[in-house]
């Protein structure tokens, strides 16, 4: 029996275990859901992400989203180029460096209100979830979902700062 096997495993590396298998299928149905939405939108699955990205944080540099998604800056160019057209979003000159371009989500675009329609229902369906839990594993769930995407966006400032050889 190797170390790792199941029989050898605490109850807790267990239930951590499977958690981790869990978040690993919900990650995985999330990035499945949001390529599916995407599409219907007529985006790429990271150009949804970004916009969604966008709408939460507000007017962001371009460098900023380099910075975030670990993409080039071309590549975050060519992105907000297809947002751009797609209406989406708008170039502004920074205030503060006007060599710098800050990307603002429109609020009343046409494209807002079709995301909107199209992740309604999962709005809908996340409050019926969420409905079954008490304040208290709310806080609880809060807590770990923070933890757990602040721990993602370390990682992947990792997997995007460094070289592997």
């Amino acid at each position: 029996m190797t170390p790792h096997s199941k029989r050898s495993r605490t109850p807790r590396a267990a239930a951590v275990a499977e958690l981790a298998r869990a978040v690993r299928r919900a990650g995985q149905h999330a990035v499945f859901f949001h390529h599916a939405a995407a599409e219907r939108l007529g985006l790429s699955g990271p150009d949804s992400r970004v916009l969604s990205y966008l709408e939460q944080a507000g007017p962001v540099p371009a460098g900023r989203l380099a910075a975030v998604t670990g993409l080039t800056t071309g590549a975050v160019t060519g992105m907000i180029d297809r947002l751009e057209r797609a209406g989406a979003v708008r170039r502004e000159a920074d205030p503060h460096d006007g060599r710098k371009v800050v990307v603002t989500p429109l609020a009343g675009a046409p494209a807002r209100a079709r995301a909107e329609r199209v992740f309604a229902p999962l709005g809908k369906a996340f409050a019926g979830l969420a409905a079954r839990y008490s304040d208290a594993e709310l806080a609880t769930l809060l807590d770990f979902v923070s933890r757990a995407g602040e721990m993602m966006r370390e990682q992947t400032a990792r997997l995007t700062q460094t070289r592997e050889s």
